[in-house]
């Protein structure tokens, strides 16, 4: 009889199979039920107020404060940050605009 030999690469798909299905388990057991919720979503009031939103991607920092600033004046929201992010390799770096409402 040919011995089967267990390659590395078998045996690592086989510890991350089984890291996500415990993982899985793991979540669904600490998972708070909806009933208990105060709010039929399950999102508290305060933590629906102090979410971030993100709005824009922006080429520099004065247009993303403008648009901020803009947005503010407008209520259409009542406080928002610009994040310097990495957008795409061929785009390089951006500004995000995120608001709160």
């Amino acid at each position: 009889m040919k011995q089967r030999i267990f390659r590395p690469a078998q045996a690592a798909a086989v510890a991350v199979a089984g890291m996500l299905l415990a993982g899985t388990a793991g979540v669904a057991v600490a998972a708070p039920s909806q009933e208990s919720s105060g709010t039929a979503s399950g999102v508290t009031a305060a933590a629906q107020a102090s979410r971030w939103y993100a709005d824009g991607w922006y080429r520099d920092h004065h247009s993303c404060r403008k648009a901020g600033e803009d947005g503010k004046q407008h209520h259409k929201w009542r406080d928002y940050k610009c994040q310097r992010e990495y957008r795409h390799s061929w785009h390089g770096y951006y500004w995000h605009l995120y608001y709160r409402r």
